[in-house]
């Protein structure tokens, strides 16, 4: 719902969910990362579907991007690569990584 909802999406805030961007920004910032890449992957994803603009947060989920690039599915590059696009996140730093790296595993991508 809440992707959904105008209001939202016009100023990218709602007091439903800052008290969870709070959660995620603030272990991200002092350089406590994600444990796996699934919560990197998941938490990219649900940011760029809310089109999320809490710029702190989306510096630190970069930060953790640009670590655990090198371990990343084809899949992953591809959510990744998605969700800070559609955020408009990540630099050109995550940009050329996430090509480096796609193009390294280029062989293992398939069309499904």
């Amino acid at each position: 719902r809440l992707a959904r909802d105008s209001s939202f999406k016009a100023n990218g805030r709602d007091r439903r969910v800052e008290g969870l961007l709070r959660i995620v920004r603030e272990p991200l910032s002092r350089g406590e990362g994600f444990e796996d890449t699934r919560e990197l992957i998941s938490t990219s994803w649900a940011l760029a579907r809310l089109s999320v603009t809490d710029e702190r947060l989306l510096d630190a989920l970069t930060a953790e991007a640009v670590c655990k690039i090198n371990v990343l599915s084809c899949q992953e590059l591809v959510t990744v690569s998605w969700a800070f696009a559609k955020c408009d996140a990540g630099g050109c730093t995550l940009r050329e990584l996430i090509s480096k790296q796609t193009l390294s595993k280029l062989h293992e991508f398939s069309v499904s």
